[in-house]
């Protein structure tokens, strides 16, 4: 078997395989599922420091679908798979709370952009040029982890202006990150 050449096997001759612990099986298993994990880390915006974490927690989790996986059922293992790690990436994001949006926060004075890596880690707030609002935004919003109706209420500001702001400082963070 070759890794590159998984579509020769479907996923349950593979899963077939790997149950009876056929070490290719596994390797082609988690080199596809790799593709997915990824994916999923990156619709969940996790921050550069904890994407290796969230990565291993991903193949915890595709090891116990190997295993627990009812053939017989109609669900494809694919969908199986990506429900599980969906629900396990939002379980550890709700669990991290805002002990993982503080870590973050500590963080952005101690990461900046390397050009020894040539890779942009977390960029200090001045770095992004916002305003007043925006700034509080970036604060509230995406450090602190308020939700948008909170922040209207303490502020008074209208939800409209609030989630124009939001989008503007998305788009600089973007921005940033793909200098």
């Amino acid at each position: 078997m070759e890794y590159n050449n998984f579509s020769n096997y479907n996923d349950y001759e593979l899963l077939y395989y790997a149950r009876d612990y056929n070490e290719e099986a596994y390797n082609i298993l988690f080199w596809k599922y790799s593709f997915l994990i990824n994916s999923k880390i990156k619709k969940f915006n996790v921050p550069y420091l904890y994407k290796e974490d969230f990565y291993q927690e991903g193949c915890i989790i595709l090891h116990k679908a190997i295993r627990i996986f009812d053939c017989e059922s109609k669900m494809r293992f694919t969908t199986f798979f990506e429900l599980l790690l969906t629900r396990h990436y939002i379980n550890l994001m709700t669990k991290l709370g805002k002990t993982f949006r503080n870590d973050l926060k500590e963080s952005l004075d101690d990461y900046s952009y390397t050009e020894e890596t040539n890779d942009i880690y977390l960029l200090k707030e001045e770095s992004y040029n916002f305003s007043e609002l925006e700034s509080l935004v970036y604060n509230l919003y995406f450090i602190k982890t308020w939700n948008i109706e909170d922040i209207v209420k303490e502020f008074n500001i209208e939800p409209k202006s609030l989630y124009n702001t939001k989008q503007r400082v998305a788009k600089k963070i973007r921005e940033k990150y793909k200098a």
